[in-house]
C-alpha cells in the first residue's frame, strides 16, 4: 500500500545507548506517512514505496494539521472473533475526544479512545483493493489519509538476527525489520515500543542506488545497511560508536557512516559494526569489549584484511568478534577472544579439510563449512553450540567438526550454515546446542549436543535456502523465498504478531514467498475453509458441532468472522492438499495421502465411531492414514468419500439410501470406507468425486459421470422419475463419456441437483430446479441433464443449495437460480432462471482462479490469492464482519462480492 496524507511531519526521537589484529539532531522533515494494514504492506516515512515515484505520493492539506505528529499508522489487531478489529495511533495528538472514525465515509465501530490510540472495527466495505479513505474527528476537528495497494510482495532472499530485532532483505532490495524497537532499530523513524510484524524501512527502494539495499546486519541496538551505490548506513544506538559517524549521539533516522562508498557486505555484533568492500578489505567500527575501541572507536578503522595481501569474500560478526572468510579459503577472525572464539589459525587454507566455503557466527562462536563438505565450530561451547557430543570442553579454540555433517550422502551434506544449524542439500534442516527457548526447532527445550532435525523443514514439505541465528531465536529462508522463525518471542522478536514463543518453525507474518495466499477453498452451511500456500488450513464461520476445526467446541466458540488456524494442520506438522466442508463437518487430505475429518459424527460421517457424537479437531478416517494415498474427499449431509490415487472410490456414513455405493438392504451405515462398487481403479477410475444430500456422483476417466444414492427431484440425472434410489453406480443421462459432446471435464453436486461442465464448456444440469438453478430459464426439475442457456465457455461450476455459479474461461462468473441471500452477486436479491455476471468478477479487473458456492453464500479465490464472498453473511459466513448480526434478516447479506477476508 502507499498511502496520501495531509501535510504532516515526521520526526525522530533518539534515546541513549580484544582485537588479535595490531547527535546528529535533525529538523522535522515533511515526508508521506505510513501506513501498514496486515495482510499487505504499505510505505513509510520518507518512502518512496513499492518502487514507486515521489509523485505518487504527494500529500494534501485535507483537514486539520495536528501539532507536529510523527506517526499515522493502521494496522489489525488480530484479536479472533472481532471481525476488522484495527488499531490507529497518531503520536503528538491526544485522540481522547474522538467522535467518529470513518472508512470510506461509512461509520465505524469506535471501541476505545485514549491518549493517542484508537481501536475501532471497520465496517464491511473497507478492505479490498483501490483506494481507502479514512477519517478520524477528533476535538472538533478532521483528520482524513488515503491508503492505495501497492504491487504483490516479491521473495527474500536474506534475514539478519539481531539481540532483540531482526531485519530482512527482499529481492526488491527493500528490507523489512520487527521486534523490540529501542532507539528506532526496527522501524528507523518510527517509535512504537514493539513492531510486531516485519515492517518497511520506507526510505529504501529500488528507484534510486543510493536507497537501494543490498546487504542488512542486525546488531545489538542498531542496525546497517549497505546500499548499491556503495555507502553504509546505520541508525539506533552509537554510545560505543558503532554508527560510524564520529558521533555516539545514536539516532533513529538512517545515518551514513564516515568515509565508506564502496561496500558490498556488512556485520553487526554487540557494539561494533564492519563492512567487506569491493577491494576484498575489510573495515570495522566501534568497540570489541568494553574499553577496547576499534580505531578511534568512532570511525571506520582499517584492518590486516586489506584486500591486497589478504581478499576476503565474506564476513560474520558475534558479539565481541568478526571473523572474515579469505579468497583461499583461509579464515581469520579478530575482536575478543575470552570464549577463544578467534580460533586456533588452522583453517588456513592450505587443504580441503583447513578450507572454508561459508562461515557463521553467533553470539560467542562460529562455524564454517569446508570444502571437504565437513561442518566445524570453535569458541564458547555451552551447551553443545559446537555440535560435538565427544568434546566436552566449556570452550574450544581448535574447530570441532559437527556430528553427522560429512557430505557422504545428501542428507548429510550441508549446503548453507548458521552458527547452531545446517541447511542439507535435500533441503532439510539440523540444528544443534542450547535450546532453553526451542531455538533448535525440534519441538522440545532440551539442549542438543549434536544436530537434530527441525520440524516442518524435510526438504519435502519445505525447503530451506538460508539460516540464521543469534539471541535464543532461528530464522530459514525457504527455496519458495518464503520465511520461518522460532525461539523466543520476547518484544515480538519472531515476526508471528505476538509474544509466544515456538519450539519449531512458524511463517513470518505477510512472508510466505508470495501474496497468493490461498490456493484451494471450500464453502458449505455457513462458512468455508481455505488452504493457504504453506499448507496451513483455516475456517470460518458457524462453529456448530466443532465444524471450525480448531479444538473448541461450539460453546467455547460460537462463530468467527475472521479465518482461524485448523488444529494440527498447520502446513508444518501437517500439510493440507485438499479440503470439503460440509454441513456440519469437515474432512481435509493431507499430503501423506491421509484423511482427516472433524465435526459432526452422525451415522459415522467423520470415518470415526458413531458412539462419538462429535469432533472437534482433526482426526484421521478409519483406514485412510496414507497408507493407501487418497487424492480428494468430498463430505456432505450425513456421508463422505474419498478419491483414491488408484482411481478406485471409497465411502463412509450413512447409506439409508445407498449413498456409500453398496447395498442398502444390508449395510445401512458404516464407519468403515467401504469400496463403492465397480469404481475400483481398474474396471473404472474416476478422477473426481462429489456429494450431495444423500447422493454421490463420480466423473470417469472417460469423461462419463456415474451417480448412486437417492433420486428424489431427479438428482442422480438417469432419466428415470420412477427409480428411487440406486445402490450402484449408474451413468448420468447424455453423459456417458461416448463421444466429445457426451464428456464431461468437472462436476458439483449439492442438495438436491447436480452440475456438470463438458467437455465443450457447456455445463449440464439436473435435478431440483423450483428457483431455476438448473438455468435453463424453467422451474421444472429434470430427471435428465439440460444446458444452462446463455453461458460462455466455462471452466468450472459449484452448485449451492437453491442456486448455482460457473467459473468462466475469461476468469469471470456468472450466477442463476434463488438470489433471496444475495447469492448470485449481483446487486439485487431477484432470482435468475438463466445466467446472471457476479458484479466485479467480470474476468477484466478481478480474475478467479477458482470459485467455491455452499448452502446460501459463494466465494471467489482470486488469481493473487485473495479470497471474495457474497451471500448469506450470519455467523461470520462471509469470513468478514460485513454485519455482525447472529439472526439472518435481509440485512445480512452481501448482495455482491464484499472485502477482501482478512488473512487471505
Amino acid at each position: 500500500m502507499r498511502i496520501k496524507t495531509p501535510v504532516l511531519t515526521c520526526s525522530s526521537s533518539v534515546k541513549g545507548g580484544t582485537m588479535n589484529w595490531a547527535s546528529l539532531g535533525k529538523p522535522p522533515i515533511q515526508q508521506p506517512l505510513t501506513i501498514l494494514f496486515i495482510g499487505a504492506l504499505v510505505s513509510a516515512c520518507g518512502g518512496g514505496g513499492g518502487g514507486g515515484s515521489a509523485a505518487g505520493n504527494n500529500t494534501s492539506s485535507v483537514g486539520i494539521k495536528p501539532a507536529t505528529p510523527e506517526i499515522f499508522t493502521v494496522y489489525q489487531n488480530k484479536v479472533p472473533s472481532t471481525g476488522k478489529d484495527y488499531v490507529l495511533e497518531i503520536a503528538g495528538v491526544s485522540l481522547e475526544n474522538t467522535s467518529a472514525v470513518a472508512v470510506n465515509g461509512e461509520p465505524a465501530e469506535l471501541l476505545i479512545a485514549a491518549d493517542s490510540q484508537l481501536r475501532f472495527v471497520a465496517p464491511g466495505v473497507a478492505a479490498g483493493e483501490g483506494q481507502t479513505e479514512i477519517s478520524v474527528t477528533t476535538g472538533g476537528q478532521t483528520l482524513y489519509t488515503h491508503v492505495n495497494y501497492d504491487a504483490p510482495i516479491d521473495q527474500v532472499s536474506k534475514v539478519s538476527v539481531g539481540r532483540s530485532h531482526s531485519c530482512l532483505l527482499r529481492d526488491s532490495k527493500q528490507i523489512y525489520c520487527w521486534g523490540r524497537n529501542t532507539s528506532g532499530i526496527a522501524a528507523a523513524n518510527y517509535d512504537p515500543d514493539i513492531v510486531y510484524v516485519p515492517t518497511r524501512i520506507s526510505k529504501y527502494n529500488a528507484s534510486l542506488t543510493a536507497l537501494s539495499v543490498v546487504d542488512v546486519a542486525t546488531g545489538d541496538y542498531h542496525t546497517c545497511v549497505a546500499l548499491e551505490n556503495g555507502a553504509v548506513e546505520c541508525w539506533g544506538q552509537d554510545s560505543r560508536g558503532q554508527m560510524g559517524n564520529s558521533s555516539t549521539s545514536g539516532s533513529a533516522i538512517p545515518l551514513a557512516v564516515d568515509g565508506i562508498s564502496n561496500a558490498t557486505k556488512v556485520s553487526a555484533g554487540e557494539r561494533h559494526s564492519c563492512a567487506l568492500l569491493a577491494t576484498g578489505a575489510l573495515t570495522c567500527w566501534g568497540e570489541w569489549a568494553s574499553g577496547v575501541d576499534i580505531g578511534d572507536g568512532d570511525t571506520p578503522a582499517s584492518t590486516p584484511i586489506d584486500g591486497i595481501t589478504k581478499v576476503a569474500t565474506a564476513i560474520a560478526s558475534g558479539a565481541a568478534h568478526v571473523c572474515a572468510l579469505l579468497d583461499n579459503g583461509a579464515v581469520e577472525c579478530g575482536g575478543n577472544n575470552q570464549f577463544f572464539q578467534l580460533s586456533d589459525g588452522s583453517l588456513d587454507g592450505s587443504s580441503a579439510a583447513k578450507s572454508a566455503t561459508a562461515i557463521a557466527s553467533a553470539s560467542n562462536h562460529t562455524c564454517a563449512l569446508l570444502e571437504n563438505d565437513d561442518v566445524v565450530c570453535w569458541g564458547y561451547n555451552g551447551n553443545g553450540s559446537l555440535g560435538s557430543n565427544s568434546f566436552v570442553g566449556a570452550s574450544s579454540a581448535a574447530p570441532q567438526k559437527v556430528d553427522g555433517i560429512d557430505g557422504l550422502t545428501p542428507d548429510t551434506t550441508a549446503i548453507a550454515i548458521s552458527a547452531n544449524c545446517a541447511a542439507m542439500e535435500t533441503g532439510a534442516l539440523k540444528c544443534w546446542g542450547e535450546n532453553d527457548y526451542g531455538i533448535v526447532g525440534d519441538g522440545t527445550t532440551e539442549h542438543r549436543l549434536s544436530p537434530v532435525a527441525v520440524i516442518g523443514l524435510d526438504g519435502v514439505n519445505r525447503s530451506v535456502a538460508k539460516v540464521t541465528n543469534n539471541a535464543n531465536r532461528t530464522c530459514a529462508t525457504l527455496e519458495t523465498g518464503g520465511v520461518m522463525c522460532w525461539g523466543y518471542a520476547l518484544y515480538g522478536r519472531l515476526g508471528l504478531g505476538n509474544w509466544d514463543s515456538q519450539s519449531s518453525p512458524r511463517p513470518v507474518s505477510l512472508f510466505n514467498g508470495t501474496d497468493a495466499h490461498a490456493i484451494a477453498l471450500d464453502m458449505g452451511q455457513d462458512g468455508g475453509c481455505a488452504i493457504d500456500t504453506s499448507g496451513a488450513l483455516s475456517c470460518w464461520g458457524t462453529n456448530d458441532n466443532g465444524v471450525l476445526g480448531t479444538g473448541q467446541n461450539q460453546t467455547a466458540l460460537e462463530f468467527t468472522d475472521t479465518p482461524m488456524a485448523v488444529s494440527g494442520i498447520d502446513g508444518i506438522s501437517a500439510t493440507a492438499t485438499h479440503i470439503s466442508r460440509g454441513y456440519s463437518s469437515a474432512c481435509a487430505v493431507l499430503s501423506t495421502g491421509a484423511v482427516q475429518c472433524w465435526g459432526y459424527n452422525d451415522y459415522g460421517m467423520l470415518g470415526q465411531d458413531p458412539n462419538i457424537s462429535k469432533n472437534a479437531s482433526p482426526t484421521n478416517v478409519y483406514g485412510l492414514d496414507g497408507t493407501t494415498k487418497a487424492t480428494a474427499v468430498a463430505i456432505g449431509y450425513s456421508h463422505a468419500c474419498a478419491l483414491m490415487e488408484t482411481g478406485a472410490v471409497k465411502c463412509w456414513g450413512e447409506n439409508y439410501d445407498g449413498q456409500l455405493g453398496i447395498d442398502s438392504t444390508v449395510t445401512t451405515e458404516s464407519y468403515q470406507p467401504v469400496d463403492v462398487t465397480s469404481l475400483d481403479g481398474v474396471t473404472a477410475r474416476a478422477t473426481q468425486i462429489d456429494v450431495g444430500e444423500y447422493n454421490s456422483c463420480a466423473l470417469l476417466d472417460t469423461g462419463a459421470v456415474k451417480c448412486w444414492g437417492s433420486n428424489s427431484d431427479g438428482r442422480l440425472g438417469v432419466g428415470d422419475d420412477q427409480v428411487y434410489q440406486l445402490d450402484t453406480p449408474t451413468v448420468v443421462a447424455g453423459i456417458d463419456g461416448s463421444s466429445d459432446a457426451s464428456r464431461a471435464k468437472s462436476l458439483s453436486l449439492e442438495w438436491n441437483h447436480g452440475c456438470a461442465v463438458m467437455k465443450n464448456g457447456s455445463v449440464r444440469c439436473w435435478g431440483a430446479n423450483g428457483s431455476g438453478q438448473l438455468g435453463d430459464g424453467l422451474t421444472e426439475n429434470a430427471y435428465t441433464p439440460v444446458e444452462v442457456q446463455g453461458l460462455p465457455s466455462a471452466t468450472d461450476v459449484s452448485v449451492g443449495s437453491d442456486f448455482t455459479c460457473a467459473r468462466l474461461s475469461n476468469s469471470g462468473a456468472k450466477c442463476w437460480g434463488s438470489n433471496s441471500d444475495g447469492t448470485l452477486g449481483r446487486g439485487n436479491q431477484l432470482d435468475s432462471a438463466t445466467p446472471a455476471t457476479v458484479i466485479g468478477f467480470n474476468g477484466d479487473n478481478a480474475a478467479l482462479a477458482a470459485l467455491s458456492v455452499g448452502e446460501r453464500n459463494a466465494c471467489g479465490l482470486m488469481t493473487n490469492g485473495a479470497l471474495m464472498c457474497w451471500g448469506r453473511s450470519s455467523t461470520g459466513a462471509l469470513g468478514n464482519d460485513y454485519l455482525k448480526n447472529n439472526e439472518p434478516t435481509m440485512e445480512l447479506m452481501a448482495e455482491s462480492p464484499t472485502g477482501i477476508i482478512i488473512g487471505f
